[in-house]
């Protein structure tokens, strides 16, 4: 039925002049399950028949800037599949609309103009499927749908018409990294001396959470933003916080303010205005508390460290437990007589313990983690019952905590080899990744040398779950997938 629906559709767009064809190639590129990605070609389809160039006959300027911006919808559809190299820092529509009850003798007046600009689409490459949308392109074409008058909501997911293979993959994402070499180098000097001066003028330090890397554009547009906003805000103290740009608003454990990038200067403001700073404070002089008296405890128990995540490290139940391992230590000397001074203890809540499935039969509660030979102990534990435990299992804590370290040496000494033998620039490793499927993922790079090593001179690269090209304008690594096989080349 669908193929049915396209045939009739070209048949009646042949007629239509140059600008449909640019509309019909990108529609052609869109998967062809329906179920897959419905929404998308009905609003592509949608925007072509409201700003379609030939509706404009009789406005020779706007028809060229219509038709200008369909070439330029070409283009940005070919990068979000993977296929356009081009280091734009941004894609600047100009659309004019006329209602299709308007009759042709009506002026100029009856166009409505509309101007949209989006950031590049961010792409996640798959070998078999191709080039596949992520969440922020998703809404940035939702948004460009939603300024004509469209629905704003977009499918799952998109991918290409064929096959992309591994080789065209890592060739595409060398050119990318070649072409954004020097301008990267600009800006993110750029951003170092404008977070420096924002620094010493108003005491804010900035930082950026992903997509935002130090060295695009868009993170020195962002930090403009933000210089005017505090030059607005000269009656709120913010010096000594730190602001990180990011996609939401709020106050994260250490005191540290989030804005949301995608909001405007005004946005920020209202939430500079209206957040309490006296709280913020609070967190941040008992996040560097929590921390000074992590690193007490550890030595008085004369283990390697005592830590745990944020989100528990403020809670009362961590200072409590905190001091009782304090006064344990005080009573009973430190644990196993000192026989433990590598050792890691990981504190975790009683239901963290239980979700990580970390296997203990013991009735403490307390458990050896396997993976990387830290001691988890439940947060309502007391100095006896972790002294216990450490002493009855510490050593085969220790075993897994070597054997970790081992491994992770290894996986460095794999990771120095494939860098060099492949000549790549910067070799990474996804923090998501298990030391198993780091290990496989460099196995993987050195048996693959010959066929890799004439694409990958000068390349950065990050291991990961994915595929996915480098930001077009940033300095960030193209993601290449742990498990890829190299009958994808």
């Amino acid at each position: 039925m669908w193929a049915c629906g396209r045939e009739l559709f070209s048949r009646r767009s042949s007629t239509l002049g140059q600008g449909a064809q640019h509309i019909l190639q990108a529609i052609r590129w869109i998967h062809d399950d329906a179920q897959t990605f419905p929404k998308f070609k009905n609003e592509l389809r949608r925007l072509y028949k409201l700003i379609h160039p030939d509706l404009l006959h009789n406005f020779p300027t706007e028809q060229a800037t219509n038709l200008r911006s369909f070439q330029l919808l070409q283009e940005y559809l070919n990068a979000a599949r993977g296929r356009n190299t081009s280091n734009r820092y941004s894609y600047h529509f100009e659309f004019f609309i006329k209602d299709s009850s308007d009759d042709e003798t009506k002026h100029d007046n009856a166009l409505q103009r509309v101007e949209v600009s989006l950031p590049p689409p961010q792409v996640k490459f798959h070998p078999q499927r191709g080039a596949e949308m992520l969440p922020g392109t998703k809404v940035a074409i939702g948004k460009l749908f939603a300024a004509c008058g469209l629905s704003s909501q977009v499918g799952q997911g998109w991918a290409g018409d064929d096959r992309v293979s591994l080789s065209d993959f890592l060739q595409h994402a060398s050119e990318l990294q070649r072409k954004n070499a020097a301008s990267v180098f600009n800006c993110e000097h750029q951003v170092i001396m404008v977070r420096n001066a924002m620094r010493m003028r108003t005491g804010v330090n900035v930082s950026f959470l992903p997509p935002l890397v130090d060295s695009s554009p868009e993170s020195m547009e962002a930090l403009e933003k933000l210089a005017q906003v505090l030059d607005r805000c000269i009656d709120i103290r913010l010096s000594g916080f730190t602001i990180k740009i990011s996609d939401c608003y709020g106050v994260d454990a250490l005191g540290n303010l989030w804005i949301d990038r995608n909001d405007g200067a005004e946005s920020w403001i209202q939430f500079l205005r209206q957040v309490d700073l006296v709280d913020a404070a609070d967190r941040k002089i008992v996040a560097k508390n929590w921390r000074t008296r992590e690193s007490e405890v550890a030595k008085a128990m004369q283990v390697a460290v005592i830590f745990t995540h944020s989100t528990l490290a403020v809670t009362p139940a961590y200072s409590l437990f905190l001091s009782g391992m304090v006064e344990g230590t005080k009573i009973h000397g430190p644990i196993g007589a000192g026989k433990f001074k590598e050792l890691p203890i990981r504190v975790a809540a009683a239901t963290e313990v239980f979700d990580l499935q970390i296997s203990s039969n013991h009735s403490s509660g307390c458990s050896v983690d396997k993976d990387t030979g830290a001691v988890v102990v439940p947060i309502s534990a007391n100095y006896l019952v972790v002294s216990r435990f450490i002493s009855e299992l510490g050593h085969e804590a220790l075993f897994y905590k070597r054997k970790y370290e081992e491994t992770k040496k290894k996986i460095e000494d794999l990771q120095v080899q494939a860098r060099k033998r492949l000549k790549l620039r910067h070799l990474f490793f996804d923090p998501k990744l298990s030391i198993d499927q780091q290990e496989s993922a460099c196995a993987r790079l050195l048996r693959s040398v010959p066929e890799f090593s004439r694409y990958t001179e000068g390349l950065s690269l990050m291991i990961s779950d994915e595929y996915r090209l480098p930001v077009s304008g940033s300095n960030a690594p193209a993601y290449l997938k742990w498990d890829f096989s190299i009958s994808d080349l």
